[in-house]
């Protein structure tokens, strides 16, 4: 990592390869262990990791129920992403998808041969709503630049500018978080979470490139100045 700084993802084809000896008697504790390791390694870089990992033979009705390995590799990861096809020879696939701050969905996928990559093709379920927040948060962040309050005077702020916007405190935060890399990078928006003895905080900053002052709490999403990022790891099969 210190030869290569700017590193953002990671990729480890595949999992087994950097895991060390398993104890039979205690499978959920190994698996646990090693892939908090794993997201410590992540917390201290500032990086995503995503791990490649094997599935059972064995079909079962959640597709979640067949990775390879005991639940705390489930417990322990922030998002999973399941690749199931009927037949290996197949052109199609689903694609399911699970975490702590994205919605549940299934895509339709097709395996492109000439290109050798999976193309979306249609959402099975889960499609995610029309983003009418974002037009308004960045209307709000345009004139005030930067925010700091609970999720609640957030939302209140925002109704102020569009009456018509309807969520909950809670839903609010986790959209945010949804949709933090897509505010970032289109505009220019970063922030942070962080809890105090009385209340959970929002902060947002609208700034250019060179502008990364904004503070991230123990719950933000990664940023390269953040003090104590969460970054994500997965499991994708």
């Amino acid at each position: 990592m210190a030869a290569y700084p700017d590193t953002g993802l990671v990729v480890v084809d595949t999992l087994q390869r950097v895991r060390g000896a398993v104890n039979d008697k205690n499978a959920y504790a190994n698996d646990y262990d090693e892939i908090g390791r794993i997201k410590s390694f992540a917390d201290r870089f500032k990086i995503a990791v995503l791990l490649i990992h094997h599935v059972r033979k064995m079909p079962d009705s959640d597709p979640f129920n067949m990775v390879s390995g005991s639940v705390g590799i489930i417990g322990a990861v922030d998002s999973m992403y399941v690749l199931e096809k009927d037949k290996r020879t197949a052109n199609k696939a689903t694609l399911h998808v699970t975490g702590r701050d994205i919605e549940d969905m299934q895509l339709l996928l097709e395996f492109d041969r000439d290109m050798t990559v999976w193309r979306f093709v249609s959402y099975l379920s889960g499609e995610p709503a029309a983003d009418t927040l974002t037009p308004v948060l960045v209307k709000f962040l345009s004139s005030k630049k930067t925010f700091s309050g609970t999720a609640t005077e957030l939302l209140d702020s925002l109704k102020g500018i569009d009456s018509s916007v309807s969520c909950s405190p809670n839903s609010l935060t986790r959209l945010l978080k949804e949709r933090a890399l897509i505010l970032e990078k289109q505009h220019h928006i970063r922030m942070g979470f962080t809890r105090t003895k009385s209340a959970r905080l929002v902060s947002l900053s609208m700034g250019d490139d060179d502008d990364k002052n904004i503070y991230m709490g123990a719950e933000g999403i990664p940023s390269s100045t953040a003090g104590d990022d969460t970054p994500k790891t997965g499991v994708h099969r």
